[in-house]
């Protein structure tokens, strides 16, 4: 799902998925995050990692998607000749 979030790395489950899934994820991420060894990446490398909640990140995303379909519809034509002009040059 990079190509949506560009600069934001997150966890997007199925739609349904249970609350308690969702917070154990969460939190297994918010641990890696933390963790010494990417505090230690980040510090070599001028990298950012920030966590952030479920909350957050829904607010961040919403409308994120009908936005690039917008950018993309203005740029090409939409996903349709995207995809065609993608499997031109395959």
């Amino acid at each position: 799902m990079a190509w949506i979030t560009e600069f934001l790395q997150a966890q997007i489950a199925p739609p349904g998925t249970p609350e308690e899934e969702r917070q154990l994820i969460s939190d297994a991420v918010q641990v890696a995050c933390e963790s010494e060894e990417s505090q230690q990446w980040m510090e070599d490398t001028g990298n950012i990692i920030e966590y952030g909640s479920m909350e957050e990140t829904e607010e961040r995303l919403t409308g994120t998607v009908d936005t690039i379909e917008s950018e993309v519809d203005a740029a090409i034509g939409g996903f349709d000749e995207f995809l065609r002009i993608v499997e031109e040059e395959s």
